[in-house]
């Protein structure tokens, strides 16, 4: 399979030839999709087994709003590119919805789209990749990028239940900002593999072109 960003991929298994006891972790990428049909909803459903047999799973942008269909997180902290995007599943889990880069909660990792590195973050301190915080320590070398500012549809805006049904042609429009970001905001991942290395956590700041760090 071919990538959003042109990345030719060939898996090594099939969804049904996974095994959840081989697995150290399950990721799962954002991709329209999520938002598109029922094509990705056995990968949710393989994200509950492998919680319900205790192995890590970490979900970033689109995926977190096919774990939220799941109701994978109506029980545990999570984030995503943002509240409303979530809303628009119908999921229970509204509130426990954490406004921060990524969360990890009862071995779920979520995250937004444009928290590459966070998301990073998390799955290497899941995982001790990094003993004694080294993973935490490389992201806070790299400053989050404030690049991307959607208003919540429902300011202002809100019926007698405080809510405001977001459209298909908003969700669209959520997703596709939110994967432009990611792009932008990739290149980090190899700079945060390169600075969790021994002697490299120095504190170097980066920023994309075109943003400010916050």
């Amino acid at each position: 399979m071919t990538s959003l960003g042109g990345l030719r991929i060939t898996p090594d298994l099939g969804l049904d030839e996974i095994a959840v006891d081989d697995a150290a972790l399950l990721v799962l990428p954002g991709a329209d999709l999520w938002d598109t049909g029922d094509e990705l909803v056995p990968y949710a459903r393989l994200a509950r087994d492998f919680l319900d047999a205790g192995v890590p799973v970490a979900a970033i942008c689109g995926a977190t709003a096919g774990l939220a269909r799941e109701g994978l997180l109506d029980d545990r902290n999570h984030t995503s590119n943002v509240s409303f995007y979530l809303d628009a599943t119908g999921y229970a889990g509204a509130g426990r919805y954490v406004e921060t880069d990524a969360v990890a909660d009862g071995g779920l990792v979520t995250a937004g789209g444009t928290e590459p590195v966070a998301f990073a973050r998390e799955i290497f301190a899941l995982l001790g990749v990094y003993e004694g915080g080294g993973a935490r320590r490389v992201v806070s070398a790299v400053p989050r990028l404030r690049c991307l500012r959607l208003p919540d549809p429902r300011r202002g805006r809100t019926g007698s239940n405080g809510r405001r049904a977001v459209s298909r042609a908003e969700q669209d429009l959520l997703s596709r900002a939110a994967l432009a970001v990611f792009r932008l905001n990739g290149q980090f991942l190899s700079a945060a593999e390169e600075l969790a290395q021994p002697g490299r956590a120095d504190g170097r700041s980066m920023a994309g072109p075109g943003c400010r760090p916050a």
